[in-house]
């Protein structure tokens, strides 16, 4: 099969959004973040203000604060990226590793028109797949204004085994939620049995070697979220050290 795009939609264009992230001096305190229309390109790095005792001054978001105050985010609203936008997202998240570059996987946007024909495909399903009654299936997939469709598209006979493969996807998708945490979007990972149906498949034409893994539903997280940083979880138990033992003589 001929290699697709990486992005394909299901939907019409929308207009171009983002939002302001800010937070109070210090790194443990809230991290707000608050929708505003795009005055920048789109490939420009999302600010963050430090309010408390510098208003005027504004600093990147650095990795740590990203990855300690991401929240799954379940109540999503308008601003969405726009397909230009998360273009530019998925570039920089395609860097992550990946074992011969391979790329094995392809994101189908959904949005518009498109998740209301995926809402009705799913609900027409639920009645065999999802413990959930159709009504609630359908309610579902509308809780956010984009659901970025994941499909893994492994490369079968490669030297590269599929798990690894497997693995590179699943790097590439946390990039990409960190990404857009750090530019003001909220998102949230969701599968279930949804993802084996046959029709589901169908409709958004995944084919019969590729599997679909869920989907990323993006937005802007309402109302505005104030998270502090995490903790960091103690893993002393997870790590070691290798002391080789001597070699009898």
């Amino acid at each position: 099969m001929a290699r697709r795009d990486k992005v394909s939609k299901l939907t019409s264009l929308s207009p171009l959004h983002t939002a302001r992230a800010t937070r109070t001096h210090g790194p443990d305190q809230p991290l707000r973040l608050v929708p505003q229309p795009s005055r920048r390109r789109h490939d420009q790095d999302v600010t963050v203000r430090e309010h408390s005792r510098n208003p005027d001054k504004e600093v990147i978001m650095d990795v740590m604060t990203a990855v300690l105050s991401r929240r799954s985010e379940r109540r999503l609203a308008e601003p969405a990226p726009g397909e230009e936008e998360f273009a530019y997202l998925l570039r920089a998240a395609a860097t992550a590793p990946d074992h011969g570059r391979l790329l094995p996987w392809r994101w189908i946007l959904v949005r518009g028109e498109g998740r209301d024909a995926l809402a009705g495909c799913c609900a027409d399903n639920s009645v065999r797949t999802e413990p959930r009654s159709p009504r609630q299936t359908e309610a579902s997939t509308r809780r956010a204004p984009l659901l970025a469709t994941l499909v893994f598209t492994p490369l079968s006979d490669h030297k590269v085994p599929e798990w690894e493969q497997l693995a590179a996807t699943s790097a590439m998708a946390n990039s990409l939620m960190l990404l857009l945490h750090a530019r003001g979007f909220g998102s949230i990972w969701r599968t279930g049995r949804l993802t084996e149906s046959a029709q589901v498949r169908r409709l958004l034409d995944v084919q019969p070697s590729e599997r679909l893994l869920g989907w990323l539903y993006i937005g802007t997280p309402e109302p505005a979220p104030a998270h502090t940083r995490r903790t960091p979880y103690d893993v002393t138990d997870r790590i070691s050290t290798f002391t080789p033992h001597p070699v009898a003589a």
